[in-house]
């Protein structure tokens, strides 16, 4: 008997399609390519002499661990660029065989797939393809959600491709207050009453309040504490919900360890290879701890340039910048993940202030190009964040820094957004 399965994805999830060659900066380098079983031996029964020279060059069965879903590999040759993919950025397979021959990772992504709830699969696009953060941020309203309930196609990459759980590589049922405190923390992302950087911090409070009541085991009250900071945030002003501590430079500067361990330490360099050297002279690297820190001049560097070139475009874009959180916060289960993996609720705050203080260090220092509208110049900052915060782990780096500003949480992400 066909089973059924719930759907909720975003509105703009149906329209994607991949855009070929026309992307300025497609996902056809450095990453590394799982090539399932199936496809692996269609590619190797090809006839075609330039395409089996490709095949001997870049497609290396695996010698062990090999499963039906990861037999081989797609190497990359010089530059990172994949073998198959010819001048013009086009694809050789879906040239010569068709787009139904590409592999199950080529033809997945950017698309997304997790579970929180039982019968519930949650579809998103990954912000870190060009084509998919267009769709997501460039529409000028905010994101909107649909649900869907449909027969499970066997024959359908997605529909076989494995969810992501928030609990780890098997599904466990979330506890009682978990999709309330999600919601809620989508619900404070989407209050356009108040700027973003206000609605971080009190997703930062609720978190705090949060953390507390389960390690006290008061789960409880949790409710209550939602419902008191929502309720909170609809005053004119956030003020009561926190207050900011004494400025103090050098902790200012301690704070940036964060971001610049990220942003220095990113793979898929040739992306980030500018921004490296731009900020290589404002760091110093210490080997034993794997990290990078701010010197004297940094701070006054990345504020004047954050303000003059990021800030501008963030205000006249900001509907955008709330749908690049928004996505992100749905496709992530966003605190119940990070949670899984070791964050305090409340530390799940500072990665998200991390983020906002990466989206403006990032708009104020990619490469310029000529004619670049503002909306380019977002798309380009989103994709840039979405392959660090998606296709790096930025938990173990949090870890590996944790307490190297020797802030409080709440008051590191304060540093990270002012």
């Amino acid at each position: 008997m066909a089973r059924e399965i719930e759907i909720l994805r975003p509105t703009f999830y149906k329209e994607f399609s991949c855009i070929g060659p026309a992307c300025t900066d497609n996902c056809c380098h450095t990453w590394r390519i799982d090539v399932d079983k199936e496809h692996y031996y269609m590619y190797r029964k090809v006839r075609d002499a330039a395409f089996r020279e490709t095949c001997a060059a870049v497609l290396k069965k695996k010698r062990k661990d090999a499963t039906d879903s990861s037999y081989a590999l797609l190497t990359h040759p010089a530059e990172g660029k994949c073998g198959f993919q010819d001048e013009d950025g086009g694809c050789r397979i879906v040239r010569l065989l068709g787009p139904q021959a590409l592999c199950e990772t080529c033809t997945v992504y950017p698309r997304r797939k997790v579970q929180y709830h039982p019968g519930v699969w949650e579809l998103s696009l990954s912000l870190s393809c060009e084509e998919a953060a267009r769709l997501a941020i460039l529409s000028g309203k905010p994101v909107e959600f649909e649900r869907i309930r449909r027969t499970i196609d066997p024959q359908d990459p997605m529909d076989r491709h494995p969810a992501v759980y928030a609990s780890g590589k098997t599904f466990l049922p979330p506890p009682d207050f978990g999709q309330p405190l999600r919601q809620a923390c989508m619900d404070l992302m989407t209050d356009r009453s108040h700027p973003i950087k206000e609605r971080i911090l009190a997703i930062g409070v609720l978190l705090r309040r949060v953390g507390r009541l389960v390690a006290e085991q008061k789960q409880g009250q949790i409710p209550a504490a939602i419902q008191l900071v929502t309720e909170m945030t609809k005053t004119e002003t956030l003020g009561d919900l926190f207050q900011k501590p004494a400025y103090n430079e050098e902790l200012h500067r301690g704070a940036l360890a964060l971001p610049l361990a990220h942003l220095m330490q990113v793979g898929r360099k040739p992306i980030f290879r500018h921004i490296q050297e731009l900020l290589a002279p404002y760091c110093v690297f210490d080997a034993e701890d794997n990290s990078y820190t701010a010197k004297e001049g940094a701070l006054a560097f990345l504020l004047q340039i954050t303000k003059e070139k990021a800030d501008p475009v963030l205000a006249e874009l900001e509907q955008g910048a709330e749908n690049y959180f928004t996505c992100y916060m749905f496709s992530s289960i966003f605190p119940m993940y990070h949670v899984a993996r070791g964050l305090s609720p409340e530390e799940c705050a500072v990665l998200l202030a991390e983020q906002y203080a990466l989206l403006r260090i990032l708009l104020a220092t990619l490469e310029e190009r000529e004619g670049e509208s503002s909306e380019e110049r977002l798309v380009r900052a989103v994709v840039a964040l979405a392959r660090i915060t998606q296709h790096s782990n930025v938990v173990k780096t949090f870890h590996e820094l944790a307490g190297l500003a020797g802030l409080d949480s709440l008051a590191h992400a304060m540093y990270l957004l002012y």
